[in-house]
């Protein structure tokens, strides 16, 4: 379900806890607070900077971003995922994916480039020289054999080409959205902790330090939880990768 939760709702909801937004009584402030999108001259702190808020918004976005990414098999990878551009044999895995996007966390499943339904396995003993024989002697095979295998950080595999499932996080694009005060990239679900961790941002000098370090403690917990598997299918689900790492 595609999220209903602005980036000027949670803009608003940061620059209240900070005390930056334009009024002098509840009836002023309620008005700058119910208002979208919201502008500089909506917000009067001489401690934090009106772009502050947006960089920082966007900073707890991809932290979460990453979090859920390193996480296999996530539900909430849906947000942000991807495929690589086409992969014959050998080739190294790219830093970006196929609309140049680039690519964060662990790796999905691995397809056929060919016919996207077919999911290639990673044999459980000796894939790479299960591959190699194969592609010695594939002639011989009356069956087609689905397998790849990862190794450094080139993957080998026998099919023609492959297409490889990822995550992405494109700053640019998420910067353009925050400034259309387009909805959040990722479920509502998560509204509590994009505040608590924009919250637990801004902080200038002695300024805010210790709300800052409460609300701190609120978004470690939600990372934390993400990247035990909070709401995560297992791993035996989806025929994928042995976790391996993107491309930096």
């Amino acid at each position: 379900m595609p999220s209903t939760i602005t980036y000027h709702d949670i803009l608003a909801a940061a620059g209240l806890r900070v005390n930056a937004l334009v009024g002098t009584d509840p009836s002023e402030l309620e008005v700058t607070y119910s208002k979208r999108p919201l502008v500089a001259a909506d917000f009067e702190s001489s401690i934090i900077p009106f772009d502050a808020f947006k960089f920082t918004i966007l900073n707890t976005e991809q932290r979460l971003s990453t979090a859920i990414a390193d996480t296999g098999n996530h539900p909430w990878r849906a947000n942000l995922i991807s495929l690589t551009k086409p992969l014959f044999c050998g080739e190294d895995m790219p830093a970006d994916d196929l609309n140049g996007k680039p690519i964060i966390g662990i790796y999905g499943a691995v397809v056929d480039a060919d016919n996207p339904t077919l999911i290639c396995t990673e044999p459980d003993i000796q894939p790479v020289e299960t591959i190699r024989r194969w592609m010695l002697n594939k002639n011989l095979w009356i069956m087609p054999l689905f397998a790849y295998s990862m190794d450094g950080n080139g993957i080998i595999h026998t099919r023609n080409q492959v297409q490889v499932q990822c995550c992405v996080y494109d700053y640019a694009a998420q910067s353009e959205a925050f400034d259309a005060n387009e909805p959040i990239l990722l479920p509502d679900v998560l509204a509590p902790a994009y505040i608590a961790g924009t919250v637990a941002g801004l902080v200038r000098d002695d300024e805010f330090m210790a709300q800052s370090q409460l609300y701190a403690q609120f978004y470690a917990a939600t990372e934390q939880m993400i990247r035990s598997g909070l709401t995560s299918i297992s791993q035996v689900a989806l025929p994928g990768p042995s976790l391996q790492p993107a491309a930096a």
